[in-house]
């Protein structure tokens, strides 16, 4: 995750982890994240901290001879695969008590694990039209076998909480509700002026209505247009913006923007690093949140911490986050909307009202007590005794986050192709921070190398619905007192897999080459020499393949070659 491309989870992510870093000295945590991102987390340089690269590991989970078989939590081994360089391959095994999956579901190879799962929403039961049959289908299945096979389910909101122990009907000590931390909640309060001026680049004034969000239809940006329109009316001076991932020329939002002319009153833009963002609250004169479906509402809470007015929806996740704080609204009418805007805007008692109130809620943001609240449920699921934490000390000034701000404004640069300036960037991050800024062109480089070198990985041929590639790969963890292990492939569809010559190898030395009868499975093993590491490699080439939207039999435009239908130890 790419801190400002995703929204509320990585932003939960990203906050949790510097947290837990910062106040938690004697658990070992390993990070599985992309380098892009760990290089960003505020954490203080400490050894039980780790990090796993994402985009050049892979986990190779100990699931073999457990499944479901009621031995949940004797797993204990995680193998990783590492690729520092395409001709060197890095093995190792952890020993781990707990996985935490903070994205709404836990990958299948991990649930044997005594685990945690956060779970964001369950807007594909509430709001199904807003996902594709794959997607939907592949959410049903995850989230309830996520939950399921937790050990206990984090809920970003008592909403959230009652819904998943309604829904899943599971035992409500199961479900937990920790709120998460909103981005930038440990940071100092910026000052007026650092504020001013960083919007001021942006060809902005303070007091417009702001509205960051990506352009998803919960969040409801048509009633907002509609309602803005009528506000106009009475403000025609007032400006609303927008950020987050663009809308599109042909985006409904975009059209109707166009079709009440209000182009010169809307502004767009784009994704914005996180210092801009909060610059963009501190100035702004409200915000203005009228999703129709929210599980916690992250930018209800980082505009009370901004000490900005808020007008929300009238649903209950953004009641529970905004208490008595924000002013509420119903989402589905636009003359509602723009009532509640007019009022915030426009009365100056009702906004010193709505900023005193946000401050007594400040408490309830508290990153040290969310962060404590997480660990404290660690070390619980695992059978250990609370311990006593360290206060946090954050190493985040307005230095650090002008480093980091430059620092994301140089690879934004440097891969649309300005050198100059990228260039200008990274000597802004550099005078503000010269370690971020090496993080950031260390970063920037290594990505790139990667993005060069990607064609020739290891990691390829590997797919989640049992098809493999005609170039196939894969990390297999050996179980203690196996002998050998057998592998059941199925070929594809005749006419397109009918006579087709496979070739299987372990660790790189062929064991069976053959030839596959079209929808056949085929079961081959070998046996184990005594010298092998503890995580051993599985490739497969195939001479032929199809792809099945060539033919018109899907939309899927994969080159697939075989099924591997299985993969059996034998001791």
């Amino acid at each position: 995750m790419a801190l400002g491309r995703v929204g509320g989870m990585e932003q939960m992510a990203y906050e949790l982890v510097s947290m837990i870093a910062g106040v938690n000295r004697k658990d070992r945590i390993w990070v599985y994240c992309p380098k892009v991102a760990f290089d960003g987390f505020d954490w203080l340089e400490i050894e039980e901290l780790n990090w796993l690269d994402s985009e050049n590991s892979r986990l190779v989970p100990e699931s073999c001879l457990y499944g479901n078989s009621g031995l949940k939590g004797a797993v204990k081994r995680l193998g990783v695969v590492n690729e520092d360089q395409v001709s060197s391959v890095d093995r190792f095994i952890l020993k781990i008590d707990l996985v935490h999956s903070v994205g709404g579901y836990i990958a299948e190879d991990l649930r044997p694990y005594s685990g945690i799962v956060t779970i964001h929403d369950l807007q594909h039961i509430h709001l199904p039209e807003n996902f594709d049959e794959g997607e939907l289908g592949a959410r049903n299945a995850n989230y309830r076998a996520s939950i399921e096979a937790a050990d206990a389910v984090i809920c970003v909101s008592e909403s959230v909480r009652r819904d998943v122990v309604e829904r899943f009907e599971i035992d409500s000590r199961k479900a937990v509700t920790i709120w998460n931390i909103p981005s930038g909640a440990s940071l100092p309060q910026l000052p007026n002026t650092l504020a001013t001026r960083r919007i001021g680049e942006l060809g902005l004034d303070p007091g417009f209505l702001f509205f960051p969000s990506h352009g998803w239809p919960h969040k409801n940006h048509e009633a907002l247009i509609l309602a803005f329109a009528k506000v106009m009316k009475s403000m025609p001076n007032l400006r609303l913006v927008l950020t987050g991932r663009e809308l599109g020329f042909d985006h409904p939002v975009s059209k109707l923007i166009r079709e009440l002319g209000l182009e010169r009153s809307v502004k767009h833009l784009g994704f914005r690093t996180p210092l801009e963002i909060r610059c963009l609250y501190r100035t702004a004169g409200a915000l203005v949140y009228p999703s129709l479906f929210e599980g916690f509402g992250m930018p209800v809470a980082e505009a009370i911490l901004a000490g900005t007015p808020v007008a929300c929806s009238d649903i209950a996740p953004l009641r529970e986050i905004g208490g008595d704080a924000v002013v509420t609204f119903n989402p589905k009418s636009p003359d509602a909307i723009a009532s509640v805007i007019l009022k915030v805007i426009g009365d100056s008692e009702l906004r010193k009202t709505l900023i005193e109130k946000g401050a007594q809620r400040l408490n309830a943001f508290s990153p040290e007590g969310i962060a404590r609240d997480t660990c404290d449920l660690y070390r619980r699921v695992v059978g250990l005794e609370p311990i006593e934490y360290d206060s946090y000390v954050s190493k985040r000034d307005f230095r650090w986050e002008k480093a980091q701000h430059w620092g994301q404004v140089f690879r934004v640069r440097m891969e649309a192709g300005s050198w100059i300036g990228g260039t200008i960037a990274w000597l802004r991050a550099f005078g503000n921070s010269p370690s971020m800024a090496l993080r950031a062109r260390d970063g920037y480089l290594k990505r790139a190398e990667t993005s060069e070198l990607c064609s020739t990985r290891p990691f390829k041929g590997r797919y989640g619905d049992e098809w493999i590639g005609p170039e196939f790969q894969d990390w297999l963890m050996v179980p203690k007192g196996a002998k050998g292990v057998e592998l059941s492939l199925e070929a594809a569809p005749s006419p397109y897999g009918d006579g087709m010559l496979l070739e299987l190898f372990l660790e790189e030395k062929a064991f069976f080459k053959g030839n596959l009868e079209g929808s056949r499975v085929l079961a081959v093993s070998v046996d184990l020499d005594d010298d092998l590491p503890g995580i051993v490699s599985i490739c497969a080439t195939c001479d032929r393949h199809f792809v099945p939207r060539e033919h018109g039999l899907s939309e899927d435009s994969r080159r697939l070659s075989a099924k591997l239908v299985r993969k059996r130890w034998l001791f």
